[in-house]
């Protein structure tokens, strides 16, 4: 029922919204979207960009998807496996901005930047994908710690 309940929260999207294109960044967002289109009777290209590089959950390959962009041989291989076609599958590497391709500025110009003082050492705290709960503690009991016990800022 709960799952049921989903797909026409997806349906009403779809309606709502009526998008050209849909783009799937997660393994958990294919099948649910996919039932929805199909409910609504509704054809919307549909694509998936597997976003991990070297391994991957199955579920990452819906052989209903139009298109699924791989980062890596190991993945376009996995997912051939998984049911999908050579007209499906497109060997793209990871959609990474140029930014993350340029040479690091120095460590000192990035604290200024970022209103950081320069001469302390630098705590930066983040967030995986699968989700960590708590952040905020996290980080308020790292910057007590800092305060505290280590000369540092968070």
């Amino acid at each position: 029922a709960k799952m049921s309940g989903t797909v026409e929260l997806f349906q009403q999207c779809l309606g709502k919204y009526d998008p050209d294109l849909i783009v799937s960044l997660h393994p958990l967002t294919q099948d649910l979207p996919i039932r929805a289109m199909k409910a609504n009777g509704k054809v919307v290209p549909f694509v998936t960009v597997v976003t991990d590089l070297a391994s991957a959950h199955p579920h990452w390959f819906d052989k209903r998807v139009d298109r699924c962009f791989v980062p890596s041989t190991s993945l376009l291989r996995m997912a051939k496996y998984r049911g999908l076609s050579d007209e499906q599958l497109r060997l793209y590497g990871l959609p990474i901005r140029p930014t993350f391709w340029q040479a690091p500025k120095a460590k000192e110009l990035t604290k200024r930047a970022l209103g950081l003082r320069a001469d302390m050492q630098t705590v930066l705290v983040v967030g995986g994908g699968d989700g960590v709960g708590g952040l905020g503690t996290i980080v308020e009991e790292i910057a007590a710690l800092a305060v505290d016990e280590l000369p540092g800022q968070v």
